[in-house]
C-alpha cells in the first residue's frame, strides 16, 4: 500500500496548492513543503496507538527496559497498598524528609541538654509529642515510598519496597519508637510514688531519651536526598560544605559541654566526699543559661587545646579533660583541613574568573576596540559566566560522558521537553511518537544566551543553519518592515517555518534584555522525525504550509497563533481514531481482539 499512500499525499498537496494559488492571485510567493515531508514513509498501521507501542523497540531501548515495561504491566494495580505508593522524589516525600531532619536536629540539641535539668514548657511538650507521633507514622509511610535501585530505576512495587525497608531501617525505627512510648509510660508511673521513686524515674526517662540520638544514623541519607533536588552552583556547594562542617563542630562542642557538666553531677551523686569543678565554680548559684555558657566556654577551649579555664578536681574529670584534648587534636586536623580545602577552591574559582576577564580586556585593548563595544563585550562575558555558574553546561560535567546512552536520552528529555512542550505540536507528537521526541531532545537541541540589544537574525537573511527559537527567559522585540513591532517573553517560539519549508527571515529579532534560548536544529529534527514510520509530522507540515500561503505575502517569522496551531494539529492528527477502527489486519490485531473479548465478558458479567 505504500506507493498508493505516497501518490495520494502528492495529489492532496498539489491540489491544495493549485486551489490556493487561484484563490490568492496575485500572490507574492508560494511556499512548498520540503521534499522529505512530501515523500515520507507510509502510514503505520494502527495510527497513534500502534506508534506508542512500537516506540518501545527503537534504538536506545534495552532488554532490561522491555522486561521492566512488561513487569509494570503485570503488576496487580488493584492491590490496595499499591494504590498509595509514593515516588521517592515527590514534593510530599521531600517535605516529610525535611521535617524529619528538623526533628533530628532538635533532638541533637535537647537530648544532651537534659543533664542541666531544664524545666518543662508548653513548647517542649509539644515538640516531644510531635516527634513521637512523626516517627510512629513514618514507619507505616516508609512501606509506601519507592526507592532508587543501583541501575538508576525507581522501584515502586509494594512487596519489594516492604522487603527492603524490613531489612534496613525498620529494626532501628521500631527500637527508637518503642523507647519513645516507653518514656511516656515511665514518666506517668513516676508521678505516683515517693520522691526517691520520682527521681529515679526521671533519671531513667533521660537515659531513654538518649536512644533518640540513634536517628543520627539516618540524617546523612535524608540530607543527601534533599540536596539531590536542590540546584546549587559550585560556589554555593562549597559554602554549604563549609557551613555543614562548622555546624558539626559546634554540635561536638555542645555534646562535650553537656557531658562535662553531667560528669560532675554523676561524681557528686556517687561520692559525697569527692570534690567537683562545679563546687569550685559555685555553679549552684548560677541559673541554667549561665551554667551552660560556662560549660560551653570550657568545651571550646578544650577543643582548641586549652583546659585551664576550669581545672578538673578529681581523677574522673582529669581523664575526661585529657580525652577531650585528644578528640580536639583529631577533630581539628580533620575539619580544619576540610575547611581549608573548600576555601582554597573558592579562591581558585574567583582567580580563574578574574584572569579570564583580564585576558579579555588585554585582547580588546591590543586590537583597538572602541570603548562602547569593549564595555558591551565585557558585560556579555560577565553575563555568560554568571549563566555558567547558575546552570552548569553539559560539557563541564565529566560523568555525563560515561553514563549509558538510554539514561542520557532521558536526562535530555527531562531538561528540554518542559520548554519544547510550550508548542502544541510537540505535545501532540509526543503522544504519538514519544521515542521520536526523546531523540529530538537528545540530538537536535542546543542552548544560546544573549545580551541586551544583541541581534539574532535580520530581515531577508537566509539562515546557514536553520533553527527554531524557544524563549527560556528574557524579553525580545521583533520588527518587520521597519514598522510592525512585536514583543516576546518566556514561553514564546518563532521561526517554526524552517522545520517545514525553505525559509528566508522576514524581519529582525533583537534581545531587549539578557535572554536565553532553546534552539531546535531544523536539519537534525527533520532527520530524526522522518526516520520514524509516522505520517503525522508530514501531515502537519502540509497544514502549516497551507496556512503560510494564506498570508498572501504577509508571512513573518512569528508563525501562527496558539489557536491557529491547535487547529492545524486537529487537521493533521484528527484521523487517528478512524484509522484504528478501519485497520482490521494491523500489527496488533490479536491484542485488540483479546481486549474486545475481555470487554464483552465484562459487559455480560455486569
Amino acid at each position: 500500500k505504500e506507493p498508493e499512500v505516497r501518490s495520494s499525499r502528492q495529489f492532496r498537496t498539489s491540489k491544495s496548492f493549485h486551489d490556493l494559488s487561484r484563490a490568492a492571485e496575485p500572490a507574492a510567493e508560494v511556499y512548498e513543503v520540503l521534499e522529505l515531508w512530501s515523500f515520507g514513509g507510509g502510514v503505520m498501521p494502527g495510527g497513534r496507538k500502534s506508534m506508542a507501542r512500537q516506540s518501545l523497540f527503537f534504538e536506545g531501548t534495552t532488554m532490561a527496559d522491555l522486561e521492566e515495561h512488561e513487569e509494570q504491566e503485570d503488576t496487580p494495580r488493584g492491590c490496595y497498598p499499591q494504590r498509595f505508593m509514593m515516588h521517592p522524589s515527590s514534593m510530599y516525600r521531600l517535605s516529610w524528609d525535611l521535617l524529619g531532619l528538623i526533628f533530628i536536629a532538635y533532638d541533637c540539641i535537647m537530648v544532651p541538654l537534659q543533664v542541666f535539668d531544664p524545666a518543662e514548657s508548653t513548647f517542649t511538650t509539644f515538640m516531644v509529642w510531635s516527634i513521637r507521633l512523626f516517627w510512629t507514622f513514618n514507619i507505616g509511610l516508609s512501606f509506601l515510598v519507592g526507592y532508587m535501585r543501583n541501575d538508576g530505576m525507581v522501584e515502586m512495587k509494594f512487596a519489594s519496597v516492604a522487603k527492603r525497608y524490613s531489612i534496613t531501617w525498620l529494626p532501628l525505627d521500631l527500637l527508637v519508637v518503642c523507647f519513645d512510648w516507653a518514656e511516656l509510660f515511665m514518666g506517668q508511673s513516676g508521678g505516683t510514688g515517693g520522691l526517691n521513686r520520682v527521681g529515679g524515674s526521671l533519671r531513667a526517662v533521660r537515659m531513654v531519651r538518649t536512644v533518640r540520638l540513634f536517628r543520627l544514623l539516618k540524617a546523612p541519607e535524608i540530607a543527601d536526598k534533599i540536596t539531590e533536588y536542590i540546584p546549587l552552583s559550585e560556589q554555593l556547594g562549597l559554602l554549604a560544605t563549609i557551613g555543614k562542617i562548622m555546624l558539626v563542630f559546634l554540635w561536638i562542642a555542645h555534646v562535650v559541654a553537656c557531658t562535662w557538666y553531667g560528669l560532675s553531677k554523676l561524681v557528686k551523686s556517687q561520692c559525697d566526699s569527692c570534690k567537683s569543678w562545679t563546687d569550685e565554680e559555685e555553679t549552684d548559684k548560677l541559673n541554667l543559661s549561665e551554667k551552660y555558657c560556662l560549660s560551653f566556654h570550657w568545651s571550646l577551649s578544650a577543643l582548641s587545646g586549652d583546659t585551664q579555664l576550669v581545672l578538673p578536681q578529681n581523677i574522673y574529670e582529669r581523664i575526661y579533660a585529657t580525652s577531650a584534648l585528644f578528640v580536639a587534636f583529631v577533630v581539628s586536623a580533620s575539619y580544619v583541613g576540610s575547611i581549608t580545602t573548600s576555601m582554597t577552591r573558592l579562591q581558585i574559582i574567583a582567580s580563574e574568573q578574574s584572569s579570564k576577564l583580564a585576558v579579555l580586556r588585554r585582547f580588546l585593548l591590543d586590537h583597538g576596540i572602541s570603548r562602547p563595544l569593549a564595555v558591551r563585550v565585557q558585560r556579555n562575558a560577565q553575563h555568560a559566566m554568571a549563566e555558567e555558574k547558575s546552570k552548569a553546561p553539559e560539557s563541564s560535567v565529566e560523568l555525563l560522558k560515561i553514563i549509558s546512552q538510554p539514561v542520557l536520552v532521558e536526562v535530555h528529555f527531562e531538561i528540554h521537553s518542559r520548554v519544547l512542550f510550550n508548542h502544541p505540536f510537540m505535545v501532540a507528537y509526543n503522544e504519538v511518537n514519544p521515542a521520536g521526541i526523546r531523540r529530538v531532545c537528545h540530538s537536535a537541541i542546543s542552548m544560546l544566551s544573549v545580551h541586551g540589544k544583541d541581534i539574532l537574525f535580520s530581515d531577508l537573511e537566509v539562515p546557514d543553519h536553520p533553527k527554531m527559537y524557544f524563549v527560556v527567559n528574557g524579553k525580545l522585540t521583533y520588527t518587520q518592515n521597519g514598522k510592525k513591532t512585536l514583543n516576546f517573553d518566556k514561553g514564546s517560539w518563532m521561526v517554526e517555518a524552517v522545520l517545514w519549508t525553505k525559509w528566508t527571515h522576514r524581519g529582525t529579532l533583537r534581545a531587549s534584555t539578557e535572554a536565553r534560548f532553546l534552539l531546535l536544529d531544523a536539519p537534525k529534527f527533520q532527520e530524526v522525525v522522518s526516520a520514524f514510520p509516522s505520517d503525522h509530522a508530514a501531515m502537519y507540515a502540509e497544514e502549516y504550509v497551507l496556512w503560510l500561503n494564506r498570508q498572501m505575502g504577509g508571512a513573518s517569522d512569528v508563525g501562527p497563533s496558539l489557536q491557529e496551531a491547535c487547529g492545524m494539529i486537529d487537521q493533521a492528527f484528527g484521523d487517528d481514531d478512524s484509522s484504528e477502527e478501519e485497520d482490521s489486519d494491523g500489527l496488533w490485531e490479536e491484542d485488540e481482539d483479546e481486549e474486545g473479548e475481555e470487554d464483552e465478558v465484562r459487559r455480560r458479567d455486569t
